[in-house]
This record gives structure tokens, C-alpha cells and sequence, in this order.
């Protein structure tokens, strides 16, 4: 987490902000993956406490969203969620600054038992 708080405080400084609020206040936009969103709301809360010259925005719309709003400069960060396509891998620089975890739960009356990954992966592309 504090991690994280600290990559995404250097993120938003390197991204300097576009317009004012107050005097000399600098906005930064933050758009993107609603799965990310409330963690970014949180950590801006923070940033915005601890830097008076800066307010940053944190805006959901979803991976691509954000990625398109970067692209045309409606936002400096971008949060994407899923992993770049080899186009957005040339246009965009990304920060990892989480990872998520999965885990596959049955009911307790499901016989099946011990599934390998390659058959977990299976079942869930339909094979």
C-alpha cells in the first residue's frame, strides 16, 4: 500500500497538472478502470491533503476510457486494468502499481477435486 501511495504520488508530480482551482493550483485527471478507482480516489484523498498546490480528479470509465483520455490529453493518468495490446504497448509508458488475485471457490457438495491450472484455464475458455 505505501508503495503504491508513494508511485502514485511520483506519478501525479511528474504529470505537473493542466488547469487551476485555486491560485496557482495545479489539476491533475486521473481517468480510467473502475476497478481501480476507489483505491485512486483514496490515494488522491491522501496526495490532494498532503500537497495544497495540487487537486487531483480520479474519474471511473474503464480501462480503455482512460487510456483514450490520456491519448487525447483530457487526462495524465491513465488506470488500466488489463494488459496493454501490442498498439497501446508503443504509445503508452505503464507503472504496475497493483497486482490482483483470483480464487476459484466450488460448493462444498461438488465432488471435483485438486483441478491442475491448465484445467482451471480450460474450463474457463470453454474447452
Amino acid at each position: 500500500m505505501r508503495l503504491a501511495a508513494i508511485t502514485l504520488m511520483a506519478l501525479l508530480v511528474a504529470a505537473g497538472g493542466s488547469g487551476c482551482r485555486k491560485s496557482g493550483q495545479k489539476t491533475v485527471n486521473v481517468i480510467g478502470s473502475t476497478s481501480i478507482q476507489p483505491f485512486a480516489e483514496m490515494l488522491a484523498e491522501e496526495f490532494n491533503g498532503r500537497n495544497p498546490d495540487f487537486k487531483v480528479e480520479v474519474q471511473g470509465g474503464g480501462s480503455t476510457a482512460g487510456l483514450q483520455a490520456v491519448e487525447d490529453s483530457l487526462a495524465q493518468i491513465g488506470m488500466c486494468s488489463r494488459s496493454l495490446n501490442k498498439e497501446e504497448e508503443q504509445k503508452f509508458s505503464p507503472t504496475v502499481i497493483a497486482r490482483d488475485g483470483l480464487a476459484m471457490v466450488v460448493h462444498p457438495t461438488n465432488k471435483v477435486s485438486g483441478l491442475s491450472r491448465p484445467q482451471i484455464k480450460d474450463i474457463f475458455a470453454g474447452k
